[in-house]
């Protein structure tokens, strides 16, 4: 199989068939040795005036040249050629051959239409007219290429007059021209401009100078400059795809040096699908497929196994895909059967994930360079069937069907990263906006006693006043005084009695313990036991007399209280009683008791007044925080709408316009609330009046913040005080009911989503895709597609709904965008994809006369350059040939 890769090609080199070569000794052998050993894949042997060289190469050249599908480091070829001098200004023309034509061929040309001679070859002094480049050109028009050298250098095309250069494009259209410096560049474009000359690829070529002396040719110069070319074989016609599709085929030298000298197309840093190996189908003979990671087109007639073998890649990366919901594999793959892909992480080695059927379900297994794996790592790819493109745009409004808009999901998956962490902000915003919610309405139902706190103190306060108009107070404080003296004194008596009675006691129990004491243990020398005795008995005497003392004064005190009883405090505090009694009889006839648990009430219920009145301030300042808080979640939910925004930006469309407009996808967001509140299809009017309301095209989205305070604060849910037009007592009862339940604030977890709108662009204006034709809509979702992921693209026959008018200016275009950033598998039967979008593998599927299915002619894949990829694209695709001919107008004579 051949699938198009990248190739350095050495465009302007020279043999010892040159005069101005070095070294004339060097061999064919030598020459062909180090014009490989330079790293380069194809070279073009160009001599000056001269093709005297390359039947000494055609000779060996088998020795040399190779061809390696899997590594096209490998790969060698020599392409044949000649610079010519033309007219007198010498100006120096390079002419590739058809690597077709015999050595012989190629010599009987440039004699026979060049006019150079065997006996001229090599002679720069020689120069050939204008015209007889013309017989050649004419004669072997499909089988040359007629490049400018070195295009504003030395005997280069520009150096000519501006008619001059006109003349040329009355009879040739240049293949290529060739460019060595910046100079070079600027005098193309504006020969360009000029309409001078025709539009044709840049390429280099090295001109292989010598070390030693650069206006001379050497072996040591192959490869100075070059240009890497991408075909899928090294060929004549593999060239002319080049030269016919160059803005997808070359990088020229000057190019090269801007991406760094060890820059290689071929390395590939996105993840893309290596292969697939299918056994043991039931209509389909065993498969072996390598696939290229840009673009693959699968074509064939219908029932040809086309979808079989993309839904064999999306079921045998997914084992989470249930295989009874894909018939095409269910019912063709046997017991047994087997799906192998080759899923490739950039440049890493390749995964091999293997999937069986056993038991009508696939068993999985995963390896590597390491062995098997037990936790292999996610096998990303964008899978879409052939209703799935459509219906994403028809499905965008159905919220059972899509959590989110579809539209949305695509910008989302691009975003990943930084999605997590704005999700993460507004989840906060949130949590945050719910908690100062319960705040609010706790401290709301801790204030509804307010009322009936303040009816309580104007209640007591009254009964005080008159408590306090009965003079009361003043006998109550009089009285107060007086029994507080008659305490002071009683307590003293009391405490003074209590006291000395504690001693007495205390003094008893001394005199107790010595009675014990003064038995002394007779065995003790008699005098010493006398003198214990004695000095004991005087100690206890000592006791008694005190004891005697602290009697008497208790006698004294007894009496001090029979005073206080007769004094004139007890009198007193006796008559105050007798005033105080009458006053409360004035007051209602209240007791004294009641009076004072009235003034600790009210004291308890003015502490409580003053805390509900700070709360009632607390309230203001909660309203605020909610309002601010309110404020930041909509600014952390616009920078989620800021970075979609910056995705659209990023994606670089043609044809189509998209715009991100912010909250404002009001379909979805009414079945979200109905959904939400239980109330799907239920209604539709209420819900389509407040969903206007809120969602009023405001900038500053006033109306929506101010719904959310709603939901957050609303003391009875009435969903009228909020938005006057909705009057339907039974829609008001549904808010009303989610406040008593107090899970109002909840719906603010309903967002509104950003809505994606797209346009498509054409000479008559913009047309929105949702009001346009099926076709139209499809085209554009699938350019949007497209350009708006990473991972591996796989579609299955998007054209049955595509607008064939708009398969070039939005699927084509958008595929040589990206394919160089993705890799696409598309399964086709619109031959302009295959061909104008110039793919890399083309994989032709047909049914042979056993009635199993197997590439045709026995060809897994290959590129537009190969004659069997071109039949079979004209054989099988309507209009394969008119997508042929509007390729070289599109690409050859743009």
């Amino acid at each position: 199989m051949a699938l198009a890769k990248w190739y350095k090609i050495d465009f302007h080199t020279h043999t010892p068939a040159s005069n101005c070569f070095l070294d004339k000794n060097i061999s064919a052998d030598e020459w062909l040795e180090a014009a490989k050993d330079s790293g380069m894949n194809a070279v073009v042997i160009t001599d000056h005036n001269s093709v005297g060289f390359i039947r000494k190469i055609d000779c060996l050249k088998n020795k040399y040249e190779n061809h390696d599908d899997f590594d096209p480091e490998k790969n060698f070829k020599v392409f044949y050629g000649i610079e010519v001098c033309v007219s007198a200004a010498f100006t120096h023309i390079l002419i590739i051959f058809d690597d077709s034509l015999t050595t012989n061929e190629i010599e009987d040309a440039v004699i026979k239409y060049l006019g150079i001679d065997r006996n001229n070859w090599g002679n720069t002094e020689k120069y050939i007219s204008e015209n007889e480049l013309k017989d050649l050109y004419m004669e072997l028009k499909d089988k040359v290429f007629v490049i400018p050298a070195h295009f504003a250098s030395n005997k280069g095309l520009a150096k000519a007059n501006i008619n001059t250069i006109k003349n040329y494009q009355e009879f040739i259209h240049f293949s290529a021209i060739e460019v060595r410096n910046e100079e070079d560049i600027r005098e193309y474009e504006n020969k360009l401009k000029l309409n001078a000359i025709n539009e044709a690829v840049c390429i280099s070529g090295s001109d292989n100078p010598s070390n030693k002396d650069a206006t001379k040719h050497s072996v040591e110069g192959f490869g100075k400059m070059f240009t890497w070319i991408k075909l899928s074989a090294l060929n004549f016609e593999g060239l002319r795809q080049v030269f016919i599709d160059f803005e997808n085929r070359a990088l020229n030298w000057l190019e090269i040096k801007k991406l760094g000298n060890k820059f290689n197309p071929n390395d590939i840093n996105y993840n893309y699908i290596g292969g697939i190996c299918l056994t043991n189908f039931s209509h389909l003979l065993d498969i072996n497929l390598r696939f290229s990671p840009h673009l693959n087109c699968i074509i064939g007639s219908r029932g040809t196994g086309k979808s079989t073998l993309v839904n064999a890649i999306n079921y045998g990366l997914d084992s989470n895909l249930d295989l009874n919901k894909c018939k095409v594999l269910k019912n063709t793959m046997k017991n047994g059967g087997g799906i192998d892909i080759y899923f490739n992480f950039g440049n890493e080695d390749p995964y091999q994930i293997t999937s069986r059927k056993e038991k009508g379900n696939l068993e999985y297994s995963y390896e590597n360079k390491s062995g098997i794996l037990i936790d292999p790592p996610e096998f990303k790819i964008d899978f879409y069937g052939q209703k799935e493109i459509f219906n994403l745009i028809e499905d965008e409004n159905n919220i059972n069907e899509n959590i989110k808009s579809p539209l949305l999901q695509l910008i989302d998956d691009k975003i990943s990263i930084k999605l997590y962490k704005i999700n993460d902000s507004i989840e906060q915003m949130l949590t945050e906006l719910l908690a100062l919610s319960e705040e609010y309405k706790n401290n709301r139902n801790k204030i509804t006693k307010l009322p009936g706190i303040k009816a309580e103190i104007s209640k007591v306060t009254s009964i005080l006043k008159k408590y306090e108009e009965s003079n009361i107070k003043n006998i109550r404080a009089k009285k107060d005084k007086i029994y507080n003296i008659n305490e002071i004194c009683g307590n003293e008596i009391n405490e003074s009695e209590s006291c000395l009675t504690n001693i007495a006691d205390s003094l008893q129990i001394k005199i107790d313990d010595l009675e014990k004491k003064l038995v002394v243990d007779e065995d003790i020398d008699k005098l010493i036991c006398d003198d214990a005795k004695n000095i004991l008995s005087d100690v206890k005497k000592s006791y008694e007399t005190v004891k005697k003392t602290i009697n008497q004064e208790i006698d004294k005190i007894e009496k001090i209280g029979l005073q206080l009883e007769k004094s004139n405090i007890v009198k007193e505090k006796n008559e105050i009683d007798v005033q105080y009694k009458m006053a409360l009889e004035k007051v209602k006839n209240t007791g004294s008791e009641d009076i004072e648990t009235l003034q600790d009430k009210i004291l308890e219920n003015k502490h409580q007044e003053s805390n509900l009145l700070d709360i009632e301030k607390q309230q203001i300042v909660i309203e605020e925080k909610i309002n601010s808080t309110i404020s930041k979640y909509l600014t952390a939910r616009l920078d989620l709408t800021k970075e979609r925004a910056n995705i659209i930006k990023s994606l670089d469309l043609d044809s189509i316009k998209i715009e991100i407009i912010p909250i404002c996808h009001k379909n979805r967001w009414k079945q979200s609330l109905q959904k939400e509140l239980g109330k799907e299809n239920v209604f539709d009017n209420e819900f389509e009046k407040l969903v206007e309301f809120i969602l009023n095209d405001d900038a500053k989205f006033e109306h929506y913040k101010k719904f959310i305070f709603f939901l957050l604060t609303s003391k009875n849910g009435n969903i009228s005080d909020f938005c006057q037009s909705i009057s339907d007592p039974r829609f008001i009862n549904i808010w009303t009911t989610k406040q008593n339940n107090n899970t109002l604030n909840s719906i603010i977890k309903v967002i509104p989503e950003d809505m994606v709108t797209i346009k498509i662009s054409d000479k008559t204006g913009d047309i929105d895709i949702n009001e346009g034709s099926p076709g139209q809509k499809s085209a554009a979702i699938l350019a949007f597609i497209m350009s708006s992921g990473e991972n591996p693209l796989i579609i299955d026959q998007p054209e049955d709904d595509l607008d064939n008018s708009l398969i070039y200016n939005l699927i084509v275009k958008s595929i040589r965008k990206i394919k160089n950033k993705r890799q696409i598998i598309i399964v086709t039967h619109n031959p302009n994809i295959p061909v104008l979008g110039d793919a890399e593998g083309i994989i032709i599927l047909e049914r042979e006369n056993t009635g199993k299915i197997y590439f045709k002619n026995h060809k897994k894949a290959g590129c537009l350059e190969e004659k069997n990829i071109r039949t079979g694209i004209c054989e099988i695709m309507e209009g394969g040939e008119s997508a042929f001919k509007k390729r070289e107008e599109k690409y050859l004579y743009k």
